[in-house]
């Protein structure tokens, strides 16, 4: 995992290693690959084609729907959308062909209770606020930096802003990968789904929302476009219409449509969906979709097999069977790393500079290879841009914060890479893999994907719940894993200036990383990674 300073060379290397052709426009001969019909749900991470859930799909010749109507091209959508992708899968499990692409938002509507009030996002004193939580008809939602946000930000977003909002459900709240605020012209349109109850026979029912406590009072009228089955109580809808000024009434409908609550059909051989797994009387839900795992069921890492939870964002592969996902593939999607670098080195390995290698100098502590591949999302120092790459950075000079993850085998993987215009402190937040507490007349230590920094009584500042050097290695002792957040100050001599092991009771966006931020790994072939 450690680059050795032997291999040192600052500047960008092209990898002359065979590059395949990507996102299956015509490749000029060869054995086409085989394919695998796939139904893919998850969030949008790249365009020049589409990337989502790891895969590259050439979308030349897909059909689109967006909100219901139909579209053009990939320029209706946007990063962060949760979208279907129906398609194939090529053997190399990282490039496909989509025949048609389907998004619809999980609401639209104006913004309450936003907590904490708008701040300056871009000052580096309101960097400890990592989530905004707030209210979109009483339904929660939870946005972190990490979320994609169009005409807003995450310091900017405000009550009353009327927002587009696509995410994963946890059960409680919708924790969204996409916030996109809405303009004056349509800042009176609604759009809201859930399941019609307390229905009068008339003109009138209330719509429970997905956390199935928040509702809204919906009524229409004969000008009202209403779907070919008759509405009763229990039918699942989409309203599209204005907000109501008639008291005891929410929203006017100028549409009603049934909808499917989890984007599948009863039965499909193989589906891709990254969500976030959820426990309901005893029924594993992942986004809406109920699954269920057993003896053959693969886990990507294999500890996951007996530490499933509530809350984890998860990507599973395998069949819809009378409803149900049968989980045969189960794969970790939060990246619980995070890394703040000079970059070292770079290795780029494909045309488009969206797959390769990133080491990062951590100066005397050491130096870490990144890989980035098909699934990370790239965000310059300006905010998101799908054409940032490898090629945009420059060894030596720039700094980039990475999320990550590490494998089984000890690679880290790259969900989310982004140009940092801060370049003085390294920065590196994950679990300790080894200490040692000096005992052993070595200095002492702590590492972290095979980075190792100093702790200096009297030197390094200790926060959170330990505050000196005793209390610090106790704990680790104690509470072997520990993730812990370090930082060192330039001129970057190795020793942490501060390490902070947070309060778990704390609110921490690393529980549900939008990961619409993924890594992709082979989920069509076993022998992928070697």
């Amino acid at each position: 995992m450690t680059h050795h300073p032997l291999f040192k060379s600052i500047g960008l290397i092209l990898a002359t290693a065979s590059l395949a052709a990507c996102g299956g426009g015509s490749s000029g001969g060869g054995t086409t690959p085989t394919a695998v019909d796939t139904t893919t749900v998850g969030a949008i991470t790249g365009f020049g084609s589409i990337f989502v859930n790891g895969v590259e799909y050439e979308t030349s010749g897909a059909t689109y729907y967006v909100d219901d109507k139909e579209a053009f091209d990939d320029s209706a959508l946007g990063l962060g959308m949760i979208v279907k992708v129906t398609g194939s899968v090529n053997e190399d499990g990282v490039t496909g062909t989509a025949t048609s692409v389907y998004y619809d938002d999980d609401i639209q509507g104006p913004v309450a209770n936003i907590d904490p009030p708008p701040f300056d996002d871009t000052d580096p004193a309101n960097d400890a606020i990592t989530t905004r939580t707030f209210t979109i008809f009483g339904l929660p939602f939870e946005i972190s930096r990490d979320t994609i946000y169009e005409d807003t930000s995450f310091g900017s977003l405000a009550n009353d802003d009327v927002v587009e909002v696509s995410g994963y459900f946890d059960g409680e709240k919708i924790i969204a990968s996409r916030v996109e605020k809405k303009d004056a012209d349509d800042a009176d349109e609604i759009e809201l789904k859930g399941t019609i109850s307390d229905f009068n026979g008339v003109d009138q029912f209330t719509l429970i929302l997905k956390d199935g406590v928040s509702s809204v009072v919906v009524k229409f009228d004969d000008s009202t476009e209403l779907p070919e089955v008759p509405l009763e109580d229990g039918l699942y809808v989409e309203v599209e219409g204005v907000l109501s000024d008639e008291p005891d009434v929410d929203v006017f409908a100028t549409e009603i449509e049934v909808e499917d609550d989890d984007m599948f059909d009863d039965d499909e051989n193989n589906v891709s969906i990254k969500g976030i797994l959820r426990l309901e009387n005893g029924q594993y839900f992942i986004n809406d979709t109920p699954v269920v795992f057993d003896d053959n069921t693969r886990y990507d890492p294999e500890s996951l097999r007996d530490n499933l939870v509530d809350g984890m964002m998860l990507k599973i592969q395998g069949p819809i069977i009378d409803g149900v996902l049968h989980a045969e593939k189960v794969k970790a999607e939060n990246g619980d790393l995070k890394l703040e670098a000079q970059v070292y080195e770079v290795a780029i390995t494909d045309t488009e500079g969206k797959n390769g290698v990133v080491t990062l100098n951590f100066g005397e502590a050491g130096m870490v290879d990144v890989e980035v591949n098909s699934g990370t999302l790239f965000k310059d120092d300006k905010g998101h841009d799908d054409s940032y790459s490898l090629y945009d950075l420059e060894a030596g000079v720039d700094f980039v914060k990475i999320r990550a993850y590490e494998t089984d085998d000890d690679r880290l993987i790259a969900t989310r890479l982004e140009e940092e215009d801060k370049k003085d402190d390294l920065k590196l937040k994950g679990p300790v893999d080894e200490f040692n507490d000096g005992s052993d007349g070595n200095p002492a230590s702590v590492t972290v994907v095979s980075i190792t920094f100093k702790i200096v009584d009297g030197e390094t500042e200790f926060e959170g719940v330990v505050d000196d050097f005793d209390a610090f290695f106790n704990f680790l002792s104690t509470y072997p894993g520990t993730v812990v957040n370090i930082k060192d100050k330039y001129p970057w001599d190795g020793v942490a200036d501060s390490v902070e092991i947070e309060d778990e009771d704390e609110d921490d966006d690393d529980d549900h990383d939008d990961d619409y931020e993924d890594d992709y790994e082979d989920d069509y072939e076993d022998d992928y990674d070697d």
